[in-house]
Order: structure tokens, then C-alpha cells, then sequence
């Protein structure tokens, strides 16, 4: 019963300057809710401020997100200030439904 269900982290892995983030539950293929660049992902400083990072998908159940010089990368987030808003969250899966948001470590 995927297709009733959004799409869910199950790993990040840090390559270089790049965190590959997988999910399940993608229900064909990810893709973003209006068509235009992945938006949402971000990063925590040391400071505790939150750092927005460009994103791109990278295969039918995988993202790409470019690590900030100065983010600390343990762990990467999702949608973290309001999932609601496309406008700052938009990923979603092949039925439109929209990844909650989520905080994952990275391995």
C-alpha cells in the first residue's frame, strides 16, 4: 500500500560536498509539487541557525542535496519551519503526496 503513503527517508550518506538522501514509499518517482526546483532541504549550523541547501533529484527515489561551507553535517532536515508552504517544502512523490517533514542523520 505505498501509494497511500508520502515519501519517507530511509538513509543519508555524505559524498563529498553532497548529502544523497533515499527514500521509500516514492510511489513511482519522486518529483516536486510545482514543477520547479527541489526546495526544503537545509542544514544546522553551529550556531543552531538553520541553512537552506540546493537540492536536485537524482534518481526515482533519491535526492541530492550540496552541503553549505559551514553547516554541521550530522544531520540534514526536511521542511523543517512549515511543511505546509510549498513555496519553502515541495518535494513529494509520484501521487502528489508531500514529504512530511523529517530530520535524518547522515552517515
Amino acid at each position: 500500500l505505498d501509494e497511500t503513503n508520502s515519501p519517507q527517508p530511509v538513509s543519508a550518506e555524505k559524498n563529498g560536498d553532497t548529502v544523497t538522501v533515499e527514500f521509500k514509499c516514492v510511489n513511482g518517482r519522486l518529483k516536486t509539487s510545482d514543477g520547479k526546483a527541489v526546495k526544503g532541504f537545509s542544514f544546522t549550523d553551529t550556531e543552531g541557525n538553520e541553512l537552506l541547501a540546493e537540492a536536485e533529484i537524482l534518481s526515482e527515489n533519491a535526492v541530492k542535496v550540496k552541503l553549505p561551507a559551514s553547516a554541521d553535517t550530522s544531520k540534514i532536515g526536511f521542511g523543517m519551519n512549515n511543511i505546509a508552504d510549498i513555496a519553502r517544502a515541495n518535494l513529494c512523490g509520484g501521487t502528489g503526496l508531500p514529504t512530511p517533514s523529517f530530520e535524518i542523520e547522515i552517515k
